[in-house]
């Protein structure tokens, strides 16, 4: 429950929301024991996936070919809608829906792995970005709790997207509204 308060404060806080979305990924990842996490937001007007923060390893400790995994993986969750995990990175077609990971045998949770878990960001059935970390965690339980978090945090992300994406759009409405103004 500290995580979701500390990310609800965090979120409440602060006017940039990169820098904001920056210091929630950090203490998740530190509450959560994570490697790493990405926040993607689906830019509308050109409908691709922009990355607003970040937080985890050095580049030189990041894993060779995690960049593309994380990339197709966050764009599946994007045309889905649904939490995906990939409990062995090192295998990268071998991705599990949220849902399944219960059937998933232990043998492939092995310790050497590093797990995916990618959850949608969304507000009212709009999916408008998407939430990824990586975890060292060989517990099927665990990685189930980290989606199940993960998603309530990607849901208070997804309020504070939707308001700058509205402050957005009205600031753009009004920019087109006065230029029409000044044309007459």
């Amino acid at each position: 429950l500290n995580i979701l308060f500390d990310v609800a404060r965090t979120l409440q806080e602060g006017n940039d929301l990169a820098s904001v979305l920056t210091n929630a990924l950090r203490g998740m990842a530190k509450s959560l024991e994570l490697d790493r996490g990405t926040l993607r937001i689906l830019n509308r007007a050109t409908n691709e996936s922009l990355v607003e923060a970040t937080c985890g390893l050095a580049a030189d400790a990041v894993q060779p070919g995690m960049d593309a995994i994380d990339e197709r993986i966050t764009r599946q969750v994007s045309d889905q809608g649904e939490a995906v995990i990939i409990p062995h990175v090192l295998i990268p077609k071998r991705f599990l829906l949220a849902s399944e990971l219960q059937g998933m045998p232990e043998h492939c949770l092995s310790s050497s792995s590093v797990a995916l878990i990618c959850v949608p960001v969304a507000h009212s059935g709009q999916v408008m970005g998407t939430l990824s970390v990586t975890s060292r965690s060989t517990n099927r339980n665990l990685l189930e709790a980290d989606v199940r978090l993960l998603t309530l945090v990607a849901q208070l992300v997804a309020q504070a997207v939707k308001l700058r994406q509205q402050a957005h759009e009205q600031l753009e409405y009004y920019r087109v509204e006065n230029e029409k103004l000044q044309q007459q």
